[in-house]
């Protein structure tokens, strides 16, 4: 299976890509779901019953955390120009975590992959649905994923996969760029122009962080995934709903 089918496979509508798939796994399904949960659009509701969303799900995402957050202090010690870099990214880390980690409390899971922009560490926030786990090793660490990013040029849709893959202390990235399913070079998007297109380093250790909900996956039972901390109360959320309606 090539790696633009896929990406076809794992990513659903609601994601920012626009690669559909009638056949989604149960794990793709189910972030779906709990997204729709989360923004009150659930299949389950209907105005023409009179079931409506009390907006349960967001009351709870938010109060975890707000309590995680809100007990959460991070410093970096030391005096030199390293530590008062990193403690400037943590810094901001932890500013922009607030709606980042919402996301991935109710996807399940949150990947935190810093990158160098000019003279200073940018961090980006990929909830979990927006990367695509291609492998994890014996004990469920993910080992080899890819982050999407899209470009719209008139009606073409332009898809880049920049993947990181961990093999013992042998630590690859690669960028791919594809115009719908044929993939193209990377100097071809001048947005794409200057990304190398492999790049290896000698680590032993992923270069992002993963946070997994720590529930154990009742959806698929064989996915080291994560998800979402309101799985376990889907139908007591549900009757809630129905209740206040009433």
């Amino acid at each position: 299976m090539n790696i633009i089918n896929k990406i076809k496979e794992f990513f659903t509508p609601n994601n920012e890509l626009d690669l559909k798939q009638e056949n989604k796994s149960k794990m793709t399904s189910a972030i779906s779901t709990w997204l729709d949960m989360y923004q009150g659009k659930a299949s389950r509701l209907s105005g023409a019953d009179g079931i409506y969303s009390a907006g349960i799900e967001q009351t709870l995402t938010r109060s975890l955390k707000n309590k995680i957050l809100s007990e959460a202090t991070v410093e970096v010690t030391g005096d030199s120009d390293k530590a008062n870099l990193l403690q400037e990214t943590v810094n901001s880390l932890m500013h922009n975590l607030n709606n980042s980690l919402e996301l991935g409390l109710v996807t399940g899971g949150l990947i935190i992959k810093p990158y160098i922009k000019s003279e200073s560490i940018g961090i980006d926030f990929v909830s979990q649905g927006k990367y695509i786990p291609f492998a994890f090793d014996d004990d469920g660490n993910l080992t080899d994923v890819g982050f999407v990013s899209q470009l719209k040029k008139g009606k073409r849709i332009y898809t880049k996969i920049e993947r990181h893959t961990l093999e013992d202390n042998n630590y690859l990235i690669t960028n791919k760029a594809y115009r719908d399913d044929k993939e193209i070079p990377l100097n071809e998007i001048e947005e794409w122009a200057n990304i190398d297109e492999e790049m290896r380093l000698n680590s032993t250790f992923n270069l992002y962080g993963i946070y997994r909900v720590p529930l154990a996956n009742t959806v698929d039972i064989n996915s080291p995934m994560g998800i979402s901390f309101y799985e376990p109360a889907k139908q007591l959320i549900e009757l809630a709903d129905k209740q206040l309606s009433r």
